[in-house]
């Protein structure tokens, strides 16, 4: 797998930054649902936040779907938040980006144990600046998770 990061370097860059639209579009759960002091991050269905109906697959394709629905709700024709889309291009730009970074240590032994601690930081420091953003406070729930990380992401540089 490292040989092909190397030899086709647009094809990570891509991949990292698909990836990181599919992180943002969780965390949109995960912030949604922290904000409205709902449960079932991981098991409850994505729903339409007009209607409360479930959304279907094509739905939930982050920025496509948004753009193919013009940023109106399928389900009630409401508009939807331009904070999803935001969320989602933010997280694949900062994906994105962290792929070009992390290409630098890719010959490294622990080049995926350092990149997933990274993966993982990076989440907690982008759903706390996005928290910020949209509700106007901090939360401690996220500040404690990127500390974990980011002791991880240190105790990996160390080996």
């Amino acid at each position: 797998m490292i040989d092909i990061i190397s030899l086709f370097p647009w094809v990570w860059i891509i991949f990292c930054a698909v990836m990181g639209s599919f992180f943002g579009s969780f965390a949109s759960v995960v912030l949604y649902r922290t904000a409205h002091n709902q449960s079932g991050i991981f098991l409850g269905r994505s729903r339409c936040c007009h209607t409360g109906k479930p959304l279907k697959a094509f739905e939930l394709i982050p920025v496509f779907s948004w753009l193919y629905q013009a940023g109106r709700s399928a389900k009630s024709g409401q508009s939807i938040s331009p904070w999803y889309v935001c969320l989602e291009l933010g997280f694949s730009l900062a994906y994105g980006l962290l792929s070009l970074v992390m290409m630098q240590f890719v010959t490294q032994p622990n080049f995926w144990l350092l990149f997933v601690s990274v993966v993982f930081a990076l989440f907690f420091v982008l759903i706390m600046i996005f928290y910020g953003l949209m509700f106007r406070k901090i939360s401690t729930k996220f500040c404690c998770l990127f500390v974990v990380f980011l002791l991880g992401t240190i105790g990996c540089l160390s080996f």
